[in-house]
């Protein structure tokens, strides 16, 4: 009697069979990883989109005078305020926590290449009005009267965030405290979103390892106690 075993074909047969169970299960693990890192990029940047709404909503409540979005034309840069807490904003600037910070403004006579961030929040000393940001990278001093310099200011997008669009806008003509607020942050580079209409990005591409994420936020607040 013959020993028994497999013949060459039966190996050559088992091990097809096996191959292809593990690319089958390799294509349905790396989906999988592929979805959840796609998730948490859309998570992250709703979180930041979430948290900068919440920031300005706090202030909100106990500001007693609002001014809304605006471009100083002089200096280049685009602020609001509510309250004591100002908001400068660069839109479009996809951030990297890495570089070192500069918070000079666009064409800004102090530094012509521009500033590298999304949006800086500071707090306004007393009762100040809502003056122009001016750079605090030039002494103390410098910025010419009524702006003034960023007080420490604190940025508030993450890593390869970009703001996309802010406004706050007071359409209530029969209640002048409510205010609607919209808020647009988008994660990722340029070639994996479609830029058409810049302050709406839309994801298009996943490329590699790589995600695209968009979070907008827009509701109402009121100016006031809640």
């Amino acid at each position: 009697m013959n020993p028994s075993g497999f013949t060459i074909v039966e190996l050559l047969i088992a091990t097809s069979v096996f191959s292809i169970i593990l690319l089958v299960a390799l294509a349905g693990f790396l989906q999988i990883g592929h979805i959840f890192y796609k998730g948490v990029s859309l998570a992250q940047t709703q979180e930041i989109a979430t948290h900068i709404f919440q920031d300005i909503d706090g202030n909100f409540q106990t500001a007693a005078n609002v001014s809304p979005p605006q471009t100083d034309s002089a200096s280049g840069y685009s602020y609001f305020c509510i309250g004591n807490a100002r908001y400068t904003y660069n839109l479009g600037y996809e951030i990297g926590l890495s570089a070192t910070p500069n918070h000079s403004a666009p064409n800004h006579p102090y530094n012509g290449s521009g500033g590298n961030f999304g949006v800086l929040k500071d707090v306004l000393p007393g009762s100040s009005a809502c003056a122009t940001p001016c750079t605090d990278t030039v002494p103390l001093g410098a910025c010419t009267p009524p702006s003034l310099r960023l007080n420490n200011p604190t940025e508030l997008l993450g890593e390869k965030m970009r703001l996309s669009n802010i406004s706050i806008t007071n359409p209530n003509t029969q209640n002048p405290n409510i205010y609607n607020v919209n808020i647009v942050v988008a994660y990722g580079d340029d070639d994996l979103m479609d830029l058409t209409n810049p302050t709406a990005p839309v994801c298009k591409i996943t490329k590699g390892g790589e995600f695209c994420a968009v979070s907008q936020i827009n509701t109402a607040v009121f100016r006031g106690l809640h």
